[in-house]
């Protein structure tokens, strides 16, 4: 019996090392399957990219090929063009097997010793050649440089006629820095002919007919120093010669203005004087506003800004001279307010210093007349009429409520009052040390 137990326990313990040795093999081979498995993902992940990112070459390698022959079919068309002066500035899309490329083509004249602009003027600065660029891009280019080409083109043999002459016409921004894109037409006895400023801001007219031409320059939102959208000169054209002709002109500013406060509001259309000495022909420019919320558009950005006062005649400036040409102020010691400053293409926001008014309108025995309408009227100065407002200037303030008491903010002056019930103040006179002080009270009893 002993041997048999024996037995038997060596078959239990024998049985249990096998399943322990087959338990053991069976977390070997789990480890071994999810190594093998991360193993195989990496090399996987590597080779997908490394298939997507050779693909991506490709089709990079492809689309520049393609924008490189898009250059060139372009530069060969320029090229084959024999009147120079008709080879301009171009942009167009051209589309292949369903990619859309941007072509833009500049040509611009170089002078023969390659040190001036061909718009500079003078005599015998006749160009000797066009130089263009052609930039494609396109849609999907990601990171990828754009393809560019240059060439440069000669006139032929007798091209030029010496008894023609040149127009050069520049464009220069705020900061007179050239200005690209911008379209030029010049009339005149050659006819009417278009180009478009090159990255040097020249539009360059070569061999036109001596004679008078009309110049206009043309760029939706932009406007001259007198804020002219449109602006045009005249000019001759003289046999050898090159005529020079330059436009300031950059995108629009404009000014939101805040007129009078919430407990003292401004007249309607009240008249609002910008100031920038380079303004013709005074320095100065008188706007009426319109609205509740009252904006002025079409400035041009002058680097040194605009000084805003409310007012539009002589003596609503504070630094405003008792005659034209006299040094002597109205306001010894008083200044304009501190220059607002713009930038091209944006609305700045400016507050309109005013004086805070209160006109007490009462009868005879004290008591407030409402309903009365009230308005002011500019007095002119007792030394001859204002060059600025000759004909004067005439503010509705509003109509009084039932305390009788109408607060208003008015411009720098002197005004009288008058009522609809038929009564006149007398003249009322404002400062420009009042400007955001103390309310003034103007009393009338009638």
């Amino acid at each position: 019996m002993a041997s048999t137990d024996e037995g038997r326990d060596g078959v239990t313990l024998a049985l249990g090392r096998l399943r322990r040795s087959a338990r053991d093999d069976e977390g070997v081979t789990l480890v071994e399957v999810l190594t093998a498995s991360l193993i195989f993902l990496i090399v996987s992940t590597s080779v997908l990219y490394g298939l997507m990112r050779a693909q991506q070459t490709t089709r990079e390698n492809r689309q520049r090929t393609v924008a490189a022959n898009v250059a060139a079919r372009e530069m060969d068309t320029a090229r084959n063009i024999s009147d120079l002066a008709t080879l301009g500035n171009s942009a167009y899309d051209f589309t292949v097997a369903g990619e859309v490329y941007h072509v833009l083509r500049t040509a611009e004249w170089i002078n023969r010793d390659a040190t001036a602009s061909p718009c500079d003027g003078g005599t015998g600065r006749f160009v000797a050649y066009k130089r263009i660029n052609v930039r494609v891009t396109w849609a999907a280019m990601g990171k990828v440089a754009p393809v560019q080409s240059d060439s440069i083109v000669n006139p032929g043999v007798g091209s030029y006629d010496p008894t023609l002459g040149n127009l050069g016409v520049s464009v220069l921004d705020r900061s007179a820095a050239p200005r690209s894109n911008v379209s030029i037409t010049v009339t005149g006895a050659t006819g009417s002919l278009t180009q478009t400023s090159g990255s040097d801001g020249c539009a360059f007219f070569a061999q036109l007919v001596p004679g008078t031409y009309t110049v206009t320059a043309s760029d939706l939102g932009s406007v001259d120093e007198q804020g002219v959208v449109t602006p045009v000169a005249t000019q001759s054209v003289s046999t050898g010669t090159t005529t020079a002709v330059r436009f300031t002109y950059d995108h629009a500013s404009s000014l939101a203005l805040a007129l009078g406060s919430a407990t003292h509001p401004a007249p309607a259309n009240l008249p609002v004087t910008l100031a920038n000495t380079r303004l013709q022909p005074s320095g100065v420019k008188r706007v009426t506003t319109t609205g509740t919320a009252p904006s002025i558009a079409g400035l041009f950005p002058f680097a040194s800004g605009y000084s805003v006062w409310s007012g539009g005649c002589n003596d609503a400036d504070p630094e405003g001279k008792v005659q034209p040409g006299n040094v002597e102020q109205l306001y010894p010691d008083a200044a304009r307010p501190a220059a607002v400053t713009v930038t091209p293409g944006t609305v700045t926001s400016v507050t309109v210093p005013m004086v805070p008014v209160r006109v007490a309108l009462r009868n005879a025995g004290g008591a407030a007349l409402a309903n009365v309408v009230v308005t002011a009227t500019h007095v002119e100065p007792a030394s001859g009429p204002d060059i600025l407002c000759p004909g004067g200037e005439t503010l509705t303030l509003g109509t009084t409520p039932a305390d009788g008491d109408l607060l208003v903010s008015m411009p720098v002056g002197t005004w009288q009052l008058s009522f609809s019930d038929g009564g006149v103040s007398a003249g009322a006179n404002w400062t420009p040390a009042m400007v955001g002080g103390a309310e003034q009270l103007v009393s009338v009893t009638h």
